[in-house]
């Protein structure tokens, strides 16, 4: 869903890319990076942006080391998800994918398709089966109708953002600070610039198009 609103946002140079820059269809550190800004997304049905945080890194910048620059900023991507009522336009797993290809195409970056597609294939092996979009587009429970109640962007630097944070940890030097599971649950609005609410806002937040 991300994925395809930046595609939808991104000029055309940037479309091959953006969709490069996707890491969370493997084990990865972050979902996807872009140009200095990290992206964490999570999804939840619940009505509130209530997520599972599986480590500090999770909810934190990566620090700049002698192999990688690091990240200046970290978006931690909240969208809510329920299944759609039939009268009421919705979106798919396939409807999705067959967007992100068309806009490869149409940008000039139909020699990604087919790695993009093997990358969605992947995805989801670990716990279950990826989707084939050649041949399970028509199939359940991909075929399963959604919408987005809502989509948020939380600047996870803001120090109005109450979450626990490494400086809370490390000072207890038994505790290992990566080991950390803990929930979140974070207002829909913080403050006046945080969140930045919605697909397109979003996904602007993340090219930077708003400076």
């Amino acid at each position: 869903l991300l994925l395809d609103a930046l595609c939808r946002r991104a000029d055309d140079f940037h479309v091959g890319p953006v969709v490069q820059a996707w890491d969370g269809w493997r084990r990865s550190a972050r979902d996807l990076t872009w140009e200095g800004t990290g992206v964490e997304i999570k999804t939840t049905t619940r009505t509130t942006s209530s997520h599972a945080i599986h480590g500090l890194h999770q909810i934190e910048p990566s620090s700049a080391t002698d192999d990688d620059p690091g990240e200046a900023r970290l978006l931690l991507v909240s969208i809510g998800l329920c299944q759609a009522d039939s009268k009421v336009p919705a979106i798919s797993i396939p409807s999705l994918v067959e967007s992100i290809v068309e806009r490869l195409t149409a940008s000039g970056a139909s020699g990604l398709v087919e790695e993009f597609l093997t990358r969605v294939a992947t995805y989801g092996t670990e716990s279950g089966i990826g989707y084939e979009h050649a041949t399970m587009a028509n199939e359940a429970p991909f075929t399963t109708p959604f919408t987005a109640t809502f989509v948020r962007g939380y600047d996870m630097a803001d120090p109005a953002v109450e979450v626990l944070r490494r400086d809370d940890v490390v000072a207890h030097q038994h505790v290992d600070a990566q080991s950390r599971t803990f929930r979140v649950e974070l207002p829909a609005a913080i403050s006046l610039y945080n969140p930045v609410a919605g697909a397109r806002r979003v996904a602007e937040a993340i090219l930077d198009l708003n400076n």
